[in-house]
């Protein structure tokens, strides 16, 4: 089920298109399990997936040096030693994390992008579900399983902007660098279940600090839900996907497979070729 956390900021306009962009194989997939694919955070392209900044770490370098000084005057060895503790745990908890922590992105967008279709799918045989961040909040009501948090990724350049850890390792699954800023990314964030991990007690502290704002339960995942780069998260399908796109160059016959298998999964949704390069 999805739940608000601090963390994620919804887009401003909830009713905005989203889009992904992926190949048959995966709307196949998709459409048999009914379910969307949950990716870990180390099995994405970017390796600084769920990686901070190296600018925190160039601070934090920086107020230890400090500190160190500070304290070496003031002859507090002990507290000293809690704060050049802290940046090698946090380091160690955010590589940890990536193994753990599961995204499904999405594209916030008005309209098609000729970029995204390059990207994730073809041009001749892809597909792009268009939706909204209102659907997909909606079309996980009926898991009772899985907790979901929804929201917008920011971008920073990594070099010189300070990301805002505040104790909350999820701040780092929400934040990409620059160089991905043409993405405009809406995400959908869960985590791995694994009831012999210590991340169950970390999950809590941050879903929970302050504002109680999660309820999430560990549990046991059905192993066909789970393959080696992630996991499927059952969804409600009919909320989810608003409209179909085929892809620019599809060939007319890509057009029926797609309605047919809509058809087969009693799926109601409008199929459109895109006509991004159709010349009215």
């Amino acid at each position: 089920m999805h739940e608000l956390h601090p963390t994620f900021r919804p887009p401003s306009d909830m009713d905005g298109k989203i889009w992904q962009y992926m190949e048959l194989a995966e709307f196949v997939s998709m459409l048999h399990r009914k379910a969307l694919f949950f990716i870990r955070a180390n099995k994405l392209r970017d390796p600084y997936e769920g990686i901070i900044p190296q600018f925190n770490n160039v601070i934090r370098s920086s107020e230890y040096n400090r500190n160190e000084e500070k304290q070496a005057f003031q002859n507090q060895e002990q507290s000293n030693h809690s704060i050049q503790r802290l940046p090698q745990t946090m380091l160690q908890q955010f590589q940890l994390y990536r193994e753990l922590i599961l995204i499904n992105p999405w594209h916030y967008n008005e309209y098609e992008s000729a970029a995204m279709w390059n990207l994730y799918s073809h041009e001749n045989a892809g597909i792009a579900i268009q939706s909204t961040t209102t659907r997909l909040s909606k079309c996980f009501r009926r898991n009772n399983e899985d907790t979901i948090w929804i929201g917008k990724v920011q971008y920073l350049d990594f070099s010189k902007d300070w990301m805002n850890e505040s104790n909350n390792l999820f701040q780092a699954f929400v934040t990409k660098r620059k160089s991905f800023e043409y993405e405009n990314e809406i995400r959908a964030v869960t985590c791995l279940p694994d009831n012999n991990h210590p991340r169950n007690e970390w999950i809590e502290k941050t879903a929970n600090k302050e504002e109680k704002v999660s309820s999430f339960k560990p549990r046991i995942v059905n192993p066909r839900e789970l393959t080696d780069k992630g996991k499927y998260v059952s969804a409600d399908l009919q909320i989810l996907i608003e409209k179909v796109y085929i892809a620019p160059y599809a060939e007319s016959w890509f057009k029926e497979v797609v309605e047919s298998l809509l058809s087969k999964y009693q799926l109601n949704a409008t199929v459109t070729k895109s006509d991004l390069y159709t010349v009215s």
